[in-house]
């Protein structure tokens, strides 16, 4: 467990960078990356309209100067536990509360084979030579304002490593709540699958209603060596006045796998990178999303597939269906670099507007450097099949249950490529629970 961490002080600066890394009493090179972080951050704008990227996303209510960076000393709170009492199977657990990592567990048989599982703050003590060469390796805190900021301001984390040749039979899980009002949540995760290893894990957030704004600004960091198979989830669940910004890169070396899928379901503004880069030979990816709007929720998703060398292949399909006057963006960019030959890659973007104020766009674009690829793209937006819907009514179902059943089947594509049954009945439940909340709210 991480020293307690206690500040009221709303607001960031280069002393709250200072006071964070004290506390922790972190070593000498990650406090400079912290502050390194912090002046780009200073440096650095705020996003705007006028740039393409932000254009579609208005950011002039997040109130910066009223979250606060850290909190008091996490806990095992009841509300933690049972989120992460969810029936999965698994080998091993992270629990955060707050900003702070609160208990890890780790199956014996795995951790006498090298696997590790533990808070990014315990690894950067224990593990220094790993964690420094792949901390902000795949993404620079240069990048982007919000970038900058998780990179100096991240909390607690999580840092997993499969040794060359392990596979992780069960999944890894870690879970993040977060119940004090005004704190935000700068998440941090690394994962590093070494040669010819295997592993599974799932990032699960979750905040209940705090009556005030709330900010979750994290990196997602995924490392596939040679001939590596990793999966990656996330459900984001956070409460419904978080505003939300994420970058999730994989780097895959040669013969490389590497799925992910990415949940939407909470927050009031969600902003998601989503991001392989191929940089070996025969590499393949998959990127799978899912993400539920109702009320005033916009959810912006902007996806990459970099294919940066020859024979890799990759597939994309994001799925959004959209209730009350929700919103979506689906950015999907294909980028075949030069040299990269034999490239297969699609992606598919489908989104069901349940609602006739509800509002999706989806925009797909290639930039081809090379001449012997095969790319292509799809998107459709549209409501329900009321051809669809008669029938279901026709067969006894109130309008209700049939729509519920529809959506159901739209996201069902997805749900299934899930590798364990009992994940699978958790992200069911969990797009039943919204739907119900989202006719309650009608």
């Amino acid at each position: 467990m991480t020293s307690p961490i206690a500040t009221e002080q709303p607001g960031f600066s280069a002393a709250t960078v200072a006071e964070l890394a004290r506390l922790r009493d972190e070593p000498a090179w990650l406090r400079e990356r912290r502050q390194s972080a912090w002046r780009i951050y200073e440096a650095l704008p705020l996003p705007d309209r006028r740039e393409e990227e932000w254009r579609r996303v208005d950011i002039r209510a997040l109130d910066l100067a009223a979250q606060r960076a850290f909190s008091k000393e996490g806990r095992q709170a009841a509300p933690l536990l049972e989120l992460s009492q969810d029936g999965l199977p698994r080998a091993g657990t992270l629990l955060q509360h707050n900003s702070t990592s609160v208990g890890a567990s780790l199956a014996p048989e795995l951790a006498a084979k090298g696997v590790i599982l533990c808070s990014l703050e315990e690894a950067a003590r224990r593990y220094p030579e790993l964690v420094q060469e792949h901390l902000g390796e795949a993404i620079k805190p240069q990048e982007a304002k919000f970038t900058a900021l998780a990179s100096a301001l991240w909390s607690g984390g999580a840092f997993v490593y499969v040794p060359k040749d392990v596979e992780v039979a069960l999944p890894l899980h870690g879970y993040a709540y977060l119940d004090e009002p005004g704190l935000a949540s700068f998440w941090r995760t690394i994962i590093v699958a070494d040669r010819g290893s295997k592993v599974f894990y799932g990032d699960h957030w979750r905040s209940p209603a705090l009556g005030g704004q709330g900010l979750s600004a994290g990196l997602a960091e995924v490392y596939v060596k040679d001939g590596a198979q990793v999966t990656y989830v996330t459900i984001q669940d956070w409460g419904r006045q978080t505003f939300h910004f994420a970058t999730h890169r994989a780097v895959l070396e040669r013969d490389a796998r590497f799925s992910s899928l990415t949940v939407g379901l909470g927050g009031i503004l969600s902003k998601a990178n989503v991001e392989a880069v191929q940089r070996g030979p025969g590499s393949h990816a998959e990127l799978l999303g899912l993400c539920y709007a109702d009320g005033r929720q916009f959810f912006d998703h902007h996806t990459l597939q970099d294919h940066g060398a020859s024979h890799t292949t990759s597939q994309l399909l994001f799925k959004t269906a959209l209730e009350g006057r929700s919103r979506s963006l689906f950015y999907g960019l294909i980028r075949v670099r030069e040299g990269a030959q034999q490239t297969d890659s699609f992606q598919t973007s489908r989104n069901l507007l349940l609602s006739e104020r509800a509002k999706a766009d989806a925009i797909p674009v290639l930039e081809i450097e090379a001449n012997d690829v095969k790319c292509s793209h799809a998107a459709a937006v549209g409501p329900v099949d009321e051809d669809q819907l008669f029938y279901l009514m026709s067969r006894g179902l109130p309008e209700a249950d049939a729509r519920r059943m529809i959506v159901g089947g739209f996201f069902a594509e997805l749900i299934d490529k899930l590798p364990s049954e009992e994940l699978r009945e958790k992200l069911g439940r969990a797009v039943e629970a919204k739907m119900q909340a989202a006719a309650a709210r009608v």
